[in-house]
């Protein structure tokens, strides 16, 4: 183990290597970087001060601020491998709080490097804090919006000048359908299909809500003219009924052999050339045929399609699970 602790103009760094000194032997750890407190301080978990959460998970925002008399410190992690791992905590018993992981795992001979800041504050503010942040991330910049999510069986059973009135007087620039694809209108069971994967672009199944998808969409732009329209599904699952038999090479295995299936489907590696990976790639060589350009990037690691007219089904995505556009012919 070894820290190297960097003292800038207004946050600490700090960076832990930790080394797998095993040549045959992989190793897993349990990181925990906590701050003693000293009587009742008011701290927040991803921005959350509610007293009754204790642990939290927030891969987008992971950091702890601990607000005292005129004063704060923050703790957020810096470097993937942390912010995908950490789980943010306040913990009674020791009247601390910090970030930590039970996840790291390192093969024989590894090693990886942990980094995570400290930022002394002189306010109680939270947001005085993360200000700081979004300065040092370069991530203060508009967000065009306003946005709104959809189904699309709402969508096509509005009346036409209701769904106009109500996109304009909400001033909507964005639609998203989002999460695992339910058919909430032709699926009767009380366990639902969830969609995943290459199932909601290729499966018989999801046919009929494919195409009602496109036709919402098409009533949304003239509904609303520039309003952008974008579905989100899942790539690292896949929710084929035979998805283990589609795509064995895809399947998540230890030691003891493949992980177990969960309801929503099957989880799947990110790998661009496994079975799964392949026909991901062709819908986004798909999309880019269809008047699209594509970023670097492949199906399992995020590529982005921008639309350029509004043919065709068009994947946008940065974040490993590939968002797919649909566009109105």
């Amino acid at each position: 183990f070894r820290r190297e602790v960097t003292f800038g103009e207004r946050r600490v760094d700090v960076a832990d290597t930790i080394v797998n000194r095993h040549a045959d032997v992989g190793l897993g750890l349990i990181v925990r970087d906590q701050v003693a407190l000293q009587g009742d301080r008011r701290v927040h978990l991803a921005g959350d001060s509610s007293p009754w959460k204790n642990e939290y998970y927030s891969p987008a925002n992971p950091s702890v601020y601990i607000a005292g008399p005129d004063q704060g410190l923050g703790i957020i992690c810096q470097d993937d491998v942390f912010r995908n791992q950490a789980t943010l905590f306040y913990d009674a018993e020791e009247n601390a709080a910090g970030i930590k992981t039970d996840k790291l795992y390192l093969p024989p001979g590894g090693q990886h490097t942990l980094r995570w800041s400290i930022y002394p504050v002189a306010s109680d503010d939270y947001f005085d804090f993360i200000n700081l942040v979004r300065e040092d991330w370069c991530s203060n910049y508009t967000v065009v919006g306003p946005w709104a999510f959809f189904n699309p069986d709402t969508i096509i059973d509005t009346p036409a000048e209701e769904l106009k009135q109500m996109l304009d007087r909400l001033d909507v620039n964005y639609m998203v359908y989002c999460g695992g694809w339910v058919d909430w209108k032709n699926d009767k069971k009380e366990q639902k299909t969830i969609g995943f994967g290459t199932y909601v672009v290729q499966g018989d199944y999801w046919a009929s809500f494919r195409e009602r998808l496109h036709d919402a969409i098409e009533k949304v732009h003239q509904a609303r003219p520039g309003c952008k329209c974008l579905v989100y599904y899942d790539t690292q699952r896949d929710s084929w009924p035979d998805a283990p038999d589609r795509y064995p090479d895809s399947r998540l295995v230890n030691a003891k052999g493949p992980l177990s299936r969960q309801p929503a489907g099957q989880r799947e590696g990110p790998a661009a050339l496994h079975r799964v990976g392949r026909p991901l790639q062709h819908q986004l060589e798909h999309g880019r045929d269809a008047g699209g350009h594509v970023r670097k990037g492949d199906a399992g690691r995020g590529g982005r399609v921008h639309e350029r007219d509004r043919r065709g089904w068009h994947l946008l995505g940065r974040d490993g699970a590939d968002r797919l556009q649909l566009a109105a012919h």
